[in-house]
């Protein structure tokens, strides 16, 4: 009988292909308008790449570069990537004995390609100018705006009664407006800027008159008449403590207002706006004196009253700022008086 051995050969192999990297997390990519650069992380395997972009992207070696954008819009575009790639496959030979024989080579030369897609902000632009000048009387008037920017820019109205200084620039510059007079109702028109739109309302012909009034500290019920060729009126008021019946009305019908009543020790001063014009409106503070101004004491201490004479309604509030004068009543309303106690000072 005959006895056959075989022996068994361990044969192992690990292949191990790098895959390609499109892209720093394969994701598209996006610029600010003042440019920048994005790099590209390929792997290994790519032999060489070549790339078609938008115009205003450019590549340097493995940086793809943004221009500035010189226009307000944004701007997108696709970057077509094509590589020759050639992976390096790890090969291990282990026989019985223990020998590790390395087998490692390159493979075959292979093509791929993908696209993502570019964008870019577009330029900032910034309308420079004081809100106030967005609401006019019937005379009308003009007012500058400043465009803050470095791209081009176009400047619109469909309005006759607006005039722009120039309808286009580049880079910062200084668009002056023109109200026209009003002789009809209230209007409003929309002055495009760039990519930006600024509203200005013109009241009609509306005359008023007072315009101030005064008030004791009572307060109590205004009253403004109005006249002109405008239909009608809007009102608005300056301060809480002025109230209006209506904020509209027609024009030969009052606007009616009330004052409420104060405590404040000085005067106060509120407006009412109607269709333009400002109607202002003052009311008395409750005021208040006192009898002494100050005294002097020896290292004993001592008291001393101080007398308040104001209007019954007036909360006033006593506070010593040190912490060897304490006073009584801290508070109180209209005439009192307030005592105060000096302590020793026993410190040579």
């Amino acid at each position: 009988m005959r006895n056959n051995k075989a022996m068994l050969w361990l044969h192992l192999v690990w292949l191990c292909a790098c895959m390609l990297i499109h892209a720093t997390e394969a994701a598209d990519v996006t610029f600010p308008a003042e440019g920048g650069s994005h790099r590209m992380n390929l792997s290994s395997s790519v032999v060489s790449a070549s790339y078609t972009c938008p115009y205003w992207i450019t590549r340097s070696g493995e940086f793809l570069r943004a221009s500035k954008n010189e226009s307000l819009s944004s701007r997108n575009g696709t970057v077509d990537v094509s590589c020759r790639c050639r992976d390096w496959i790890s090969e291990f030979e282990f026989k019985p004995n223990g020998e590790r024989i390395d087998k490692s080579h390159w493979g075959e030369y292979y093509n791929t390609s993908w696209s993502f897609t570019v964008s870019q902000a577009g330029a900032p632009l910034e309308l420079i100018y004081d809100t106030s000048v967005l609401t006019w009387n019937c005379d009308g008037g003009n007012f500058d705006i400043i465009v803050d920017t470095w791209a081009s820019w176009t400047a619109s109205t469909e309005s006759g009664w607006i005039t722009l200084s120039t309808n286009s620039g580049s880079g910062r510059g200084v668009l002056t407006v023109t109200v026209a007079q009003n002789i009809g109702q209230t209007r409003e028109a929309v002055l495009i800027v760039g990519n930006q739109s600024v509203t200005i309302r013109q009241f009609g012909q509306v005359s008023i008159t007072p315009t101030t009034r005064n008030f004791g500290t009572d307060g109590g019920g205004g009253a403004i008449i109005t006249s002109g060729s405008s239909a009608t009126w809007t009102a608005a008021v300056s301060d809480p403590w002025i109230t209006l019946n209506a904020a509209n009305g027609n024009v030969g019908y009052p606007v009616a207002y009330t004052v409420s009543a104060t405590t404040n020790v000085e005067q106060r001063v509120g407006y009412v706006y109607v269709s333009g014009h400002t109607h202002t409106v003052t009311q008395d503070g409750v005021g208040g004196t006192i009898s002494s101004e100050g005294a002097t004491f020896e290292c004993q201490g001592g008291n001393g009253t101080i007398d308040v004479s104001a209007a019954n309604k007036m909360v006033w509030q006593a506070r010593p700022n040190v912490d060897w004068l304490s006073v009584s009543p801290t508070s109180g309303s209209g005439t009192g008086s307030v005592t105060y106690q000096v302590a020793p000072y026993n410190e040579v």
